[in-house]
């Protein structure tokens, strides 16, 4: 399986803190680099939209869930790795905590459905933002929406429409990848490559109208929780420097979460 290289990792000193807060912020306003690429694609596999079906249908019962594990960021500017704990609610709220080296949260991220929020608990900072459809570019600089980070995190395709699903032509050894047409973003096309013994998602690519990579996200580790198949490790890149790793040690399937929890309030 192919994988994305990970970087160095380190823990965050209590005096870089404010600095990742800065990182974060300025990640809110910066654009997403590409890289054009065209894959070569077979017509006329019926199959295709018999695997696009069960891999949309993978894990449907995973309705929420909690986990702990570790976050790295990284960009031209830099890198930072912390410890995180994170909820989620459906395919659209997120919240997610950077802990400090005391074991407190140092920077707080969430997603209610309607607005962001971002807190630095170190410079006692807020910030929020009404937002549909969010994405993760706020976060990262990479344009992956919440919804299709959340289904990537369960384990299943996101249930975006799709026209056209045809085999790709080129397969990797054990898997077998899908060219995917999107319906409702406009023209452009998504690639999803899984594991043949498991059906485990391993890449999935998203690509503008023009064959540019606006992002990939990749699974290198799967494990089973509770009878679901759920990523392990995931990298989320754009074209270029950005990227966002998720090295997930403890996962609760089905966990209770109120959606209380995903409303950030401005510290006092």
């Amino acid at each position: 399986m192919m994988s994305t290289p990970i970087p160095r990792r380190f823990n965050i000193p209590l005096a870089l803190q404010p600095a990742l807060f800065l990182i974060v912020l300025s990640l809110f306003i910066n654009g997403c680099a590409a890289v054009k690429q065209r894959p070569g694609v077979v017509q006329g596999a019926p199959e295709a939209a018999a695997l696009l079906d069960k891999l949309q249908r993978k894990n449907a019962t995973l309705l929420s869930f909690k986990g702990s594990g570790r976050m790295h960021l990284s960009d031209e500017k830099g890198e930072q790795t912390a410890r995180i704990l994170w909820a989620a609610s459906g395919n659209e709220k997120i919240r997610i905590e950077l802990i400090g080296p005391a074991g407190r949260p140092s920077l707080s991220f969430s997603y209610d459905g309607e607005r962001i929020y971002l807190i630095s608990h170190a410079e006692n900072r807020f910030y929020t933002k009404a937002q549909k459809n969010a994405s993760l570019e706020k976060l990262t600089s990479i344009p992956v929406k919440v919804s299709t980070a959340l289904d990537l995190l369960a384990g299943r395709l996101p249930k975006e429409r799709y026209s056209v699903s045809t085999f790709g032509n080129e397969d990797r050894q054990g898997q077998r990848c899908l060219v995917l047409k999107r319906r409702d973003r406009g023209k452009g096309y998504d690639r999803v490559c899984v594991e043949v013994e498991s059906d485990a998602i391993s890449t999935f690519e998203s690509f503008d109208a023009d064959g540019r990579l606006e992002y990939r996200v990749e699974c290198t580790a799967v494990r089973r929780i509770s009878g679901f198949l759920i990523p392990e490790e995931l990298s989320f890149c754009n074209g270029e420097a950005a990227c966002m790793q998720i090295t997930v040690k403890k996962v609760w399937p089905n966990a209770p979460v109120a959606d209380r929890l995903f409303v950030l309030k401005k510290p006092k």
